[in-house]
């Protein structure tokens, strides 16, 4: 049985606590099956809302936003756009400045 599964991070798990993956391969536990692991080497994107890179650029923070891991990046980008109130999006942008004009 051959299953091709595409993950981003360098180290994963791929059916001990993953159990989705487990159902679409139609596998139970210790059983044996080809798994195929292929590097993927497409640079991380992340698309920084307007005001976000503004204040960044404002506060000289850009850099410590670059340097930062992709996680991280869509992580700051995540709380910013999931903010429902301008204040709460205004909030998290300076919580933010403010940890990465800390580096």
């Amino acid at each position: 049985m051959g299953l091709d599964l595409w993950y981003r991070q360098k180290t994963f798990v791929v059916f001990g606590r993953i159990r989705k993956n487990r159902r679409v391969a139609d596998v139970q536990g210790g059983e044996d099956v080809d798994v195929t692991i292929e590097l993927d080497l497409e640079p991380r994107t992340v698309e920084v809302p307007k005001d976000l890179k503004a204040a960044l650029t404002e506060a000289g923070a850009v850099k410590a936003f670059e340097n930062s891991a992709p996680s991280m990046k869509k992580e700051y980008v995540r709380q910013v756009e999931e903010a429902k109130a301008k204040e709460t999006r205004e909030r998290r942008i300076a919580k933010i400045v403010n940890i990465l004009s800390d580096h």
